[in-house]
């Protein structure tokens, strides 16, 4: 038997939400268990939180954050850009469950130099605070997409040159692509990697 009104309520709202996952998960680690006040309690909290009961002792509490990839072409961190993104806000009810998700479009700036894996953070665009708390922080990912013709070596660039036998022992001027432009690489004797021999001259 339940031993006063506000334990009464409690399991009417446990009741309600008895087909939620986290509901079952919750009492399937006390199954074949016994149960007592405490244990009624952990479930009642795990379930929905601490703000979930005595709801007028609330604290004003900060938003989620929010954590979306961008993926950016190589070409695009050369200079700063404008990107349209697209996301969905979570909306939580009183017992720390997801009622239901806002879409929400920003225009942001994605700085020149980015690289991958880098984070940048969008302050406030996360979800709301409760009772009057700041909101979460949305947070860009960058994923620098694949590139036909370089690979990323840490910050630098790398890109495979064909060479004709007698260029690679006796050197050469080849042309080579970059990000922005084809420019002459002169290729030492007998070299195998070149790094920082690159002229200003252009095709």
């Amino acid at each position: 038997m339940l031993s006063d009104e506000q334990r009464r309520a409690e399991y009417d709202q446990l009741w309600q939400h008895r087909n939620d996952p986290q509901f079952n998960r919750q009492f399937q680690q006390h199954e074949g268990q016994s149960y007592n006040a405490e244990d009624f309690d952990d479930i009642f909290s795990s379930i929905f939180g601490q703000h979930g009961r005595h709801s007028h002792h609330r604290h004003a509490a900060r938003g989620h954050d929010i954590e979306i990839e961008v993926a950016v072409f190589l070409e695009e961190t050369l200079e700063e850009h404008q990107r349209t993104i697209s996301y969905s806000v979570p909306v939580y009810n009183a017992f720390g469950l997801v009622e239901r998700e806002i879409p929400k479009t920003l225009n942001v700036k994605i700085p020149a130099g980015v690289s991958n894996g880098q984070r940048i953070r969008l302050k406030g665009q996360g979800t709301p605070g409760e009772n009057g708390g700041p909101n979460g922080d949305l947070w860009l990912v960058i994923h620098i997409a694949p590139h036909p013709l370089f690979d990323i070596v840490n910050q630098d660039l790398e890109v495979v040159l064909p060479l004709a036998p007698w260029e690679a022992a006796l050197g050469a001027k080849v042309s080579v692509p970059t990000l922005k432009e084809r420019i002459l690489l002169t290729i030492p004797p007998a070299a195998r990697q070149v790094s920082g021999c690159v002229s200003k001259e252009k095709d």
